[in-house]
């Protein structure tokens, strides 16, 4: 587990508590007090808004619970993009294969898949966003797997679409500005992917690429934006 992950599980059981001590999340994660004194120190200048009660019954405690747990814990940033840790998804959609070969009718299912999610999306119950699509890229070596997404917080799944839990993991995130042509994606993919191995990065090849659509509604142009997120360690 990278330090990035381990700070977002701190971050979670921080959340899920009105009061702690050093020596509670110690024990919990099996780390010395000086350590988790430290990873406490760096969430708080993250921005998260811990209290220090001192005295013989002090500790920690959340000055305003509300905030957490987040969407994500940036942990660097350049000028490309920026490196973040995304906690556990819970996704649903209509996912499709299709042989490498067909990039050009690639392109076209793509477009046939989200036009499916959407005329379905009033059968999804427990959509965080409605506005928001979640594209999944899937490892393959032989064949292109792709899934049209909504995030929710139920695993209801209606007839004729699957369920999908991606596990917390480190990105590089980088936006993507211009034409959803799949070509053209793919092709900043690789530019990123070459960047990233420039600069001693490892990119997972296992795990999945997400592709983060803020208005999946809205029509295609050359404005219009994808945060895409590369499986990074």
């Amino acid at each position: 587990m990278t330090k990035s992950q381990r700070l977002l599980e701190v971050m979670i059981s921080i959340n899920a508590r009105k009061k702690f001590t050093v020596d509670q999340l110690a024990q919990e994660f099996g780390v010395s007090y000086r350590t988790m004194h430290r990873y406490l120190q760096e969430l708080s200048a993250l921005g998260m808004p811990l209290y220090a009660e001192p005295g013989k019954h002090g500790g920690y405690s959340m000055l305003n619970k509300s905030t957490l747990p987040p969407k994500e814990l940036q942990v660097r940033s350049n000028r490309i993009g920026n490196i973040v840790v995304k906690p556990k998804l819970l996704l649903i959609g209509i996912p499709f294969t299709a042989p490498h070969s067909l990039i050009h009718s690639i392109e076209a299912m793509v477009s046939i898949t989200w036009a499916k999610l959407l005329n379905r999306a009033a059968e999804m119950k427990h959509i965080l966003d409605a506005k928001r699509g979640i594209g999944v890229q899937l490892p393959s070596h032989d064949k292109y797997q792709y899934m049209a997404a909504y995030e929710v917080h139920e695993l209801s799944v209606p007839e004729g679409m699957v369920s999908m839990i991606i596990p917390s993991q480190s990105y590089f995130v980088f936006n993507y500005k211009g034409s959803f042509h799949r070509r053209w994606v793919q092709d900043s993919y690789q530019y990123v992917l070459d960047y990233l191995l420039q600069q001693g990065f490892s990119f997972e090849r296992d795990k999945a690429i997400l592709e983060i659509y803020e208005d999946i509604n809205a029509p295609d142009s050359m404005d219009r934006t994808i945060s895409i997120h590369l499986p990074i360690s």
